[in-house]
């Protein structure tokens, strides 16, 4: 029960996780065939067909895509607070928890997973 309502509050953070697959790999979608489909037991997936011809380097990029976005988006909020002097940081309970609730967001969207992962026992 606990692991389904998890995965029901994470549902947005995996169809955004799941969206950025389809965005990155759009040039290569076969005959525009896509879905993202929502499973209780594993949350969201991306299916597609992928043309034939479809290099090396944009399957891995399709595959660790949100990992690679969601690096980047913590690189850039990184250095604007430094930059800022972390003067935008919270200074109250309830901004510190929803910084927190950000944060474990931010994990959800980036972090692999299995089949992510899949591209590199291919061989």
């Amino acid at each position: 029960m606990l692991g389904k309502t998890l995965g029901l509050v994470g549902l947005p953070v995996t169809v955004a996780h799941e969206a950025t697959h389809a965005a990155l790999l759009w040039p290569w979608i076969d005959d525009w065939a896509w879905s993202i489909e929502i499973d209780a037991s594993r949350g969201a997936a991306f299916y597609c067909d992928l043309a034939d011809d479809i290099p090396r380097w944009a399957v891995v990029l399709g595959h660790l895509g949100p990992t690679i976005v969601g690096t980047m988006i913590a690189a850039a909020v990184s250095i604007a607070w430094i930059l800022t002097g972390f003067s935008d940081l919270p200074e109250t309970v309830v901004g510190w928890a929803k910084l927190a609730l950000a944060l474990v967001a931010w994990g959800m969207y980036v972090a692999p997973s299995p089949d992510d992962l899949e591209v590199f026992s291919d061989g």
